[in-house]
């Protein structure tokens, strides 16, 4: 089923990808793959936040069904195929990350995937390198919010996982650290590089044509990293080339950009636009261009709140996320409708269309048919109720369509499960992406302090 799916992902059919992994979670919730393939698709039809939050879920999912392997101190998680799903799962949160959000995220995702998987099975120091290199790079032009990491960590990361100096990152590395302690032999090491790495450098000094088909790989993580670097870009272009007032005005532009922190005013316009669009695609019926609108809101909301993650409010998310919810629902992705309920019943626990919809979206993931009648129950209770038991009926709800309950219910009693997750805090949709310092070794170079922070509730 999910090879089916992954092939179906391919071919850009995530509606038919997304019936796939559901079903196979129907028959076997147990098995972690659909879960993983899920995030893939998440990265392709959810806002940065969203896809993060469900990236987060699916991991503390994952340490629920592998608990055995959390509890050996200083587990390799490659050494057995069952508990190599979690770093399954991380790879493929990391892949989404670096696609959609903020460095730090990245970053986090990157330094636990070898923490728990030192033997690098899936190759992803090389990638951490790049993440470094590009934080490194930041805080050189001193870009707000970027989280500390050093050159002697990026060194101490090609030396512990043995990446070799020939390969063109740490050679571009050992480039980038002699210009950022001003030593001019960099100059003669760029002129060289050039030579030898043409295309990279045709990437960092904007001379790729657009439109032009170039390899995926330096256009993917060389591109991504030249954003960080303006500085070493601007001196490189002195020396490689003759004329550079030109590209010394783009890459300002382009170095404003990244660096530009817009006032709160300019969010609300562009937010106010897209829920507009929104609306009115939504009374149309065009549900994918109404997901489209909304979800771009919800980027925009994400950035207001960056560098230091979403902070739930209920004038923008109320309003994106339950228009979104319904269209998710009418262009058949309950996946992404089973969050969209979620949140939306956190923030406003007396909103009874999306109530009513749980009952479609139980059931596409596979809740047992005593639950999805309590469901129609509590909701016809809950249009007459005061508002202390709505919200425990929002409660109930948000438990059950958590991952957690959504499997617990199957052997256990509803109600039992859903007053104890949501006493361990199950509508926490920002679960950290790192385990405790206690539980597992952290990297020879990192501290406690280096791991994700919790967010305050």
């Amino acid at each position: 089923m999910c090879e089916a799916a992954e092939a179906l992902i391919k071919e850009e059919k995530y509606v038919e990808a997304e019936q796939k992994c559901l079903e196979e979670i129907r028959q076997n919730p147990e098995n972690l793959k659909p879960y993983a393939t899920l995030l893939t698709i998440y990265g392709q039809t959810y806002d940065a936040d969203s896809a993060m939050s469900a990236g987060r879920e699916t991991l503390q999912f994952a340490r629920l069904l592998l608990k055995e392997f959390f509890e050996k101190k200083d587990y390799d998680f490659a050494d057995d195929p069952k508990s190599l799903q979690y770093i399954e799962i991380l790879d493929r949160f990391g892949k989404v990350s670096k696609e959609l959000t903020h460095v730090n995220f990245t970053c986090y995702i990157y330094e636990e995937i070898l923490r728990l998987n030192k033997s690098d099975k899936f190759g992803n120091a090389r990638i951490l390198l790049f993440v470094y290199l590009e934080i490194i790079g930041y805080l050189s032009n001193n870009k707000k919010g970027v989280i500390t990491r050093t050159p002697e960590m990026a060194n101490k990361l090609i030396e512990t996982f043995k990446i070799p100096e020939e390969n063109p990152e740490v050679r571009l590395w050992r480039i980038l650290e002699k210009f950022l302690k001003k030593d001019d032999s960099w100059k003669d090491l760029v002129k060289k590089e050039e030579q030898e790495n043409q295309l990279i450098f045709r990437v960092w000094l904007n001379e790729v044509e657009k439109g032009e088909k170039i390899d995926k790989f330096v256009q993917d993580y060389f591109g991504k990293l030249a954003k960080a670097w303006p500085n070493f870009r601007i001196e490189a272009h002195k020396i490689l080339r003759k004329e550079h007032q030109k590209f010394m005005k783009a890459i300002e532009d382009e170095h404003n950009e990244v660096m530009e922190d817009r006032k709160p005013d300019f969010y609300t316009f562009i937010y106010s636009t897209f829920m507009k669009n929104g609306r009115e695609a939504m009374r149309d019926f065009k549900f994918n261009e109404c997901v489209k609108m909304f979800t771009l809101a919800r980027n925009v909301a994400y950035e207001t709140a960056l560098p230091y993650r979403f902070q739930r409010s209920e004038k923008f998310e109320y309003a994106i996320i339950s228009n979104r919810c319904t269209c998710y629902l009418q262009l058949n992705k309950p996946a992404e409708a089973r969050q969209d309920a979620r949140f939306t019943l956190f923030v406003k626990f007396d909103h009874f269309k999306v109530l009513e919809k749980c009952q479609e979206i139980g059931r596409a993931w596979g809740l047992p048919e005593n639950v999805i009648t309590a469901f129609k129950d509590w909701l016809a209770v809950s249009k007459d109720a005061k508002s202390g038991v709505r919200r425990e009926i929002a409660k109930k709800v948000i438990a059950l369509l958590s991952l957690e309950g959504l499997y617990r219910v199957r052997t256990e009693d509803f109600e039992k499960v859903a007053a104890d997750l949501f006493e361990r805090q199950c509508d926490d949709m920002y679960v950290q992406v790192n385990i405790p310092a206690e539980q597992h070794d952290l990297l020879p170079w990192l501290t406690a302090n280096d791991l994700e922070k919790p967010i305050p509730r």
